[in-house]
């Protein structure tokens, strides 16, 4: 007898119902349907059969219960991709990229614990990286890009980047959903709306992100706590650390 081979594939969302023909012949023909995760493998005279009782277990199985409850339903937890750090900035490497920005208004030592204090609900530990390049050329002025101060990090945050926690979101599926962005701390402006984001979802170094206010780069959370990210795409950062960020950047003019 030669091995099943695929007849028919419904889909619904992203689950597939097979609908299989078994045997070499027509007349050992049989209609198998087989519902992933459910653990049925039953026999059908028809396809049409088959697709039937499959719309009764998506009805029965895929319903989220807090859904059948009553209850907003929540997307499947979402994590942020791994990222590969990129190699340390050297002493050299970093004079040179300094100079790129001009001169800024360097950090004071007391500044940084000043800002880790502020966030530490958050987690947040500026990186080694960050802390060099801010000792060297620290907040500058340039329109387009531009660091920001000790102050402006914790001005901006909390106004242009933290989310009321009654904040609810539309997800790519249509569910509605509570969302927050305590994960994100600014320490750039990209113009008057978007500010690049250290990132503390996970232990370790700080991911960055581009957040505009109207495209959040928001996580989900409910009474329990948090549920990850809204989306996968959302979830992508946009450097895998701070260093990687400083490479890629081109001051468009020279600060005051």
């Amino acid at each position: 007898m030669q091995p099943a081979t695929v007849i028919k594939k419904f889909r619904s969302g992203d689950t597939y119902w097979y609908v299989k023909r078994e045997g070499a012949t027509v007349s050992e023909r049989r209609w198998v349907g087989m519902y992933p995760g459910v653990g049925t493998d039953k026999t059908y005279a028809t396809p049409e059969i088959a697709h039937e009782h499959w719309k009764q277990l998506v009805a029965k199985y895929e319903a989220p219960a807090a859904k059948r409850a009553g209850k907003p339903a929540v997307p499947a937890l979402i994590r942020a991709p791994k990222t590969k750090r990129s190699r340390p900035l050297g002493s050299s490497e970093l004079a040179r990229l300094a100079q790129r920005w001009g001169n800024g208004h360097p950090w004071r030592s007391t500044e940084f614990a000043t800002v880790e204090r502020t966030f530490a609900k958050s987690r947040l530990r500026l990186p080694a990286a960050f802390r060099a390049f801010a000792s060297l050329v620290g907040a500058t002025d340039d329109d387009d890009l531009r660091m920001l101060s000790p102050r402006e990090m914790v001005r901006d945050t909390k106004k242009l980047v933290r989310v009321p926690r009654s904040t609810s979101w539309e997800t790519e599926d249509g569910t509605e959903v509570r969302i927050h962005t305590d994960h994100l701390v600014a320490f750039a402006a990209a113009g008057p709306e978007e500010r690049w984001c250290f990132c503390v979802d996970a232990p370790g170094e700080p991911t960055v992100y581009l957040h505009h206010q109207d495209e959040p780069r928001a996580r989900v959370r409910d009474g329990k706590g948090d549920l990850g990210w809204i989306s996968a795409k959302i979830a992508k950062p946009d450097f895998a650390d701070f260093a990687s960020w400083l490479r890629a950047q081109r001051p468009t003019r020279t600060p005051r």
